[in-house]
């Protein structure tokens, strides 16, 4: 029970909630001094969500870590990009029936 006058925190309740607590996750976590991302690969990792929003998110995450001057973190980010998009294509190649 919370004290009185204070609502408990509800769960986002959409997906664009969902996806603002991701990006203000990633904001936060792209925002710590030193080279510790496996929280944020993490994050990236648990989204279940369609190819193109994870892709949204990923180069998200690449613009807060220019901003933030992380190029080691931007090349790792990338790599994620091109395996989204290398991945997202060849779904999409499985669906067409061969004639």
């Amino acid at each position: 029970m919370s004290p009185p006058g204070m609502m408990p925190p509800k769960p986002p309740s959409g997906p664009e909630e969902t996806n603002a607590d991701i990006k203000h996750q990633l904001r936060k976590e792209i925002r710590q001094f030193g080279r510790k991302y496996e929280k944020i690969f993490k994050l990236l990792k648990e989204v279940q969500r369609p190819p193109e929003v994870r892709k949204q998110l990923v180069e998200f995450a690449i613009k807060e870590a220019a901003r933030f001057k992380r190029g080691h973190l931007i090349k790792h980010l990338e790599i994620i990009l091109e395996k989204i998009d290398s991945d997202h294509f060849l779904n999409k190649d499985t669906c067409i029936p061969n004639i």
